[in-house]
């Protein structure tokens, strides 16, 4: 008991990969996982985490919950746990690991997109302040007559006062929407959520897709151990619990307690989406299923890779764009109205 009373250090994704890269090539090399273990245990880097895995598994504890009470990637511990249940215990990680790295480099490609455009749009702010407070001032006062004055600059003047007010009250309105959603998250139910969620349509079919693409993605690990629908949907259940996907495969669970067929529970369910409901109705073997799922899975992948790297494709060329843009205009307000005083000269 002593044991799982010990604090252990939060191990890093980087590090989670490779024990579990490592973990892999063993149990694909026909490694019982104990054995793999024990290899690993040789690594110095791995040797605390790989005793205390050990001594978890000999106390009776699975390999799934020993890694969530590690604060492994949840990817991780769904895929162990499904790979134990149908007997394919590499193959469910190295789906974890592929996706895992996906979204991380898809992570790393968006840091290093956004990295220099938000230091060039710091530095262009910070200069548009010194110019609001200084340089038009002083412009001001040198080309103002006792008629009037610049309309260029006095209008630029107040664009540039107007931007800093409306990045204020954007700061603060971002700010009190994060404070009241964190609220709103921690206060309510995953039903009152839910019930929330359904009145932003865009953020219900970004949920549905999601919910979706994780149903695929276990289902037919299930499916493949020959577990039975309701079977399946308890695992699945079981495995998220608390979660917008859980209580969604619950009211599920339920629809075909009722007597409804899987196709109808899914397409009368607006957590998710058509296409998979459409699985359903044309593929009744399991086999045929499987395979349809699988293809689902990947181009849901796919798909999603792709849309986001196009958008970050057009990040930096719209901000580089508005940057220079602003500039130009800049340059323009301080331009002209001395033009004018050389034409009067």
């Amino acid at each position: 008991m002593v044991l799982f009373k010990t604090k252990h250090k939060d191990i890093t994704i980087q590090n989670q990969l490779l024990m579990m890269t490592r973990l892999c090539t063993l149990l694909d090399a026909h490694y019982s996982l104990k054995e793999a273990l024990i290899i690993m245990r040789f690594n110095t880097s791995h040797k605390k985490t790989i005793d205390y895995i050990l001594q978890s598994l000999s106390n009776g504890h699975t390999l799934d919950s020993t890694l969530k009470r590690l604060s492994f990637h949840p990817q991780i511990v769904s895929h162990t746990y499904y790979g134990l249940l149908h007997g394919e215990l590499a193959s469910g990680i190295h789906q974890a690991l592929e996706l895992i790295k996906k979204k991380h480099q898809l992570k790393q490609q968006l840091i290093k997109t956004i990295r220099y455009p938000l230091v060039l749009i710091s530095g262009f702010l910070l200069m548009l302040y010194f110019i609001q407070h200084y340089i038009y001032p002083n412009f001001l006062q040198l080309f103002s007559t006792g008629q009037s004055e610049p309309t260029i600059i006095t209008l630029a003047l107040f664009l540039v006062s107007k931007l800093f007010v409306i990045l204020r009250f954007s700061l603060i309105f971002l700010l009190l929407l994060s404070i009241i959603s964190f609220i709103v998250y921690r206060q309510t139910s995953v039903k009152q959520q839910m019930y929330l969620i359904r009145c932003m349509p865009r953020l219900l079919r970004i949920c549905a897709y999601y919910n979706s693409v994780t149903f695929a993605m276990h289902y037919k690990s299930l499916l493949a151990a020959h577990f039975s629908a309701k079977e399946a949907l308890g695992h699945l259940i079981d495995s998220n619990n608390n979660s917008y996907f859980s209580q969604s495969v619950s009211e599920l669970a339920d629809s075909l307690a009722g007597g409804s067929t899987l196709y109808n529970s899914l397409i009368q369910h607006d957590f998710f989406n058509e296409k998979l409901s459409y699985l359903f109705m044309t593929n009744e073997a399991h086999q045929l299923l499987t395979t349809s799922l699988n293809i689902f899975v990947k181009e849901a992948i796919d798909d999603t890779t792709f849309m986001i790297e196009k958008t970050l494709q057009y990040i930096q060329p719209i901000i580089f764009s508005l940057i220079a843009v602003s500039i130009v205009l800049i340059y323009l307000s301080l331009l002209l109205p001395m033009i004018d005083m050389m034409q009067t000269i």
